[in-house]
């Protein structure tokens, strides 16, 4: 997948709101699995994802996003089949804001 937003303030892979992990694990609550806390490392903060060149979704790496969620529209075999996905910080944890169920 090349449209993977992330926003997480407090993980090893975020680089620029670009996961460099390639591949993303989600719980069936949406919950990623793949989030390394950083340390010693200052947290990323919103004026420098703003200030990023590539803040745009067709800049992403190709990262393999798996999901265990299967009642998420976009869960296809435990592999996330939309085109793009948001993931942040929620309240307590790091999580994908595009799951959908109906």
């Amino acid at each position: 997948m090349k449209g993977l937003m992330c926003t997480s303030g407090n993980c090893e892979h975020n680089r620029n709101c670009r996961c460099m992990a390639g591949i993303v694990d989600f719980d069936k609550r949406g919950v990623c699995k793949t989030k390394c806390k950083r340390d010693g490392v200052p947290r990323q903060n919103g004026a420098a994802i703003e200030a990023a060149r590539d803040f745009e979704y067709g800049y992403s790496p190709d990262v393999l996003v798996k999901c265990e969620c299967a009642n998420c529209t976009y869960n296809r075999n435990r592999v996330c089949a939309c085109e793009s996905i948001d993931v942040g910080d929620a309240l307590v944890r790091t999580r994908c804001f595009t799951k959908r169920t109906d």
